[in-house]
Parts: structure tokens; sequence; C-alpha cells
């Protein structure tokens, strides 16, 4: 628990269930932060307001519907693959706290104050205070130890569990890394039984011979023609009367008339 937490209880006001922390005095949080998570829904957190009583400061965070993880993996009885599914959602969330300008540290991480819901979504409180460390990574992998420990409690183990607990005390252990292992495992990856590779490297692939071409009959050459003339215009005579012509007239003017 954070040093500038007095004490953190719960408290019911139907018909919502709240988890309150109550502040020491003169604690100092982070303002924007908190105005934030009451302003908005952040995926991974639990809903915040908060409270001013005797002039002490408390935050509370409604829990109504969800239970503490380890008591809902013990009530459903979860599998591997559904304690695997609760670590996935956790590091989505926390994953995600920097798109709202939040570190991971700004959370309680605490195995006892983390819930989750019949839909396997994990929810942390969050309590920014002033003097939280900036790198939490070691603060993060015990916080992640303790939990996985509490959800297979009651004996819960496989494979893919002990391949992501020997992943949490690797040197370079890292959120985005620890994700990524995590959503293979979700998928069903594990030392022993490797990712199926893609269905274009599953076997050789043997070059086939390509079946000769059919022959091409020969094309004889046309004769090339001679070019047509452009048409022309067709010349046209000009007709002259026939000189003959005069002179018949003439010889029928002279005729003598018939008897």
């Amino acid at each position: 628990m954070k040093a500038n937490i007095r004490k953190i209880e719960y408290m019911v006001v139907q018909p919502h269930t709240y988890l309150v922390a109550e502040l020491e005095p003169g604690a100092r949080t982070v303002g924007f932060c908190l105005e934030m998570a009451e302003r908005c829904r952040i995926p991974g957190l639990l809903p915040l307001h908060r409270q001013m009583v005797d002039g002490g400061v408390r935050l509370c965070y409604d829990i109504t519907g969800k239970k503490r993880l380890a008591d809902l993996a013990a009530e459903m009885s979860l599998s591997e693959d559904g304690v695997l599914r609760l670590v996935r959602n956790l590091l989505e969330g926390l994953a995600g706290l920097p798109e709202y300008f939040l570190r991971t540290t700004q959370c309680l991480l605490e195995e006892d104050y983390t819930y989750a819901d019949s839909t396997l979504a994990v929810y942390l409180p969050l309590a920014p205070m002033e003097d939280d460390p900036a790198d939490g990574d070691a603060l993060l992998r015990d916080y992640l130890i303790r939990l996985l420990g509490s959800c297979t409690s009651a004996g819960r183990t496989g494979p893919r569990l002990n391949e992501l607990a020997a992943c949490l005390i690797r040197p370079d252990f890292s959120v985005p890394g620890l994700l990524d292992k995590v959503r293979a495992l979700s998928a069903g990856q594990t030392p022993a039984q490797p990712a199926a590779a893609p269905a274009w490297q599953a076997a050789p692939v043997t070059a086939q011979p390509r079946p000769d071409p059919a022959p091409v009959p020969p094309v004889t050459p046309r004769p090339s023609r001679r070019p047509r003339p452009p048409c022309r215009k067709p010349r046209t005579r000009k007709r002259t009367p026939w000189a003959g012509c005069s002179a018949i007239r003439k010889r029928r003017r002279n005729r003598p008339p018939r008897r």
C-alpha cells in the first residue's frame, strides 16, 4: 500500500458498493490525473470520484458487480485459458494508460484490491501521487508474481502458466514484451508446441516443368499491293455545237414549199 494512504475500507450506498481510500493529511495528489479519471471511463481502471470529509480527501472507487480477482478465479474455477485471459486483460489495460497521460506506478498495485467482473475484465484503483516512481518495472514484476500465485493457489497450473512465470523473472522484463508473450500463450503456443507454419511454408514447393507451347503455323506474307492513286475528279468536255447543223437549217429555209 502507498504511504500516503491512511486506510482502505468498504462503503455501501444502495445500490452501489465502493472501495474508499482515505489519504493522509497533506498528501500531494496529481490533480489533472484525478480529474481525468473522474470525467473519463478509462479501460482497466475503476470508476472514481473524490470526497472532501473534515478537510481530508477520500478516493471512492465504484466496485459494483465486481469481485476480487483471486476470489473470482476460485469461484469460477478458471482453467489455464481463463487465467491467461485475466492476465492479458490486465496487461492490455496497463499498456493503454500512457494514452491518458498516466503511468503504471500511479495505480494501486495490490492483489487484494484488483477486481474483475464476470466477463474477466480486470480493474485497478488509480491513486496518483507526486512521489510515485517514474520507472515501475520492478514494482509491477513483484505485483504480477503475487497475483499469478493467488490465481493458481488452488492447483490451476499448466505448461503455459509455467512459461508465463518464467517470463516474469527474466532480466529483460517489460510490459509490451510480456503482453506479446501472453497473447501468444493465449493463442495456444507453448515451447513444446510451436506455432504452426503458414500454409505457404508448410511443405516445400517443387517446381513443375512447364509444357512445351503448341507449334505456331508459319505465316505467309501477303504480296504488297500497289497503292491506288488518289481519286481524281473526272474531266468534262465542253460540248460544242456541230458545224453541220447550221448548213442543214439553211437548206430547210431555202427549200421550196411542197405542193
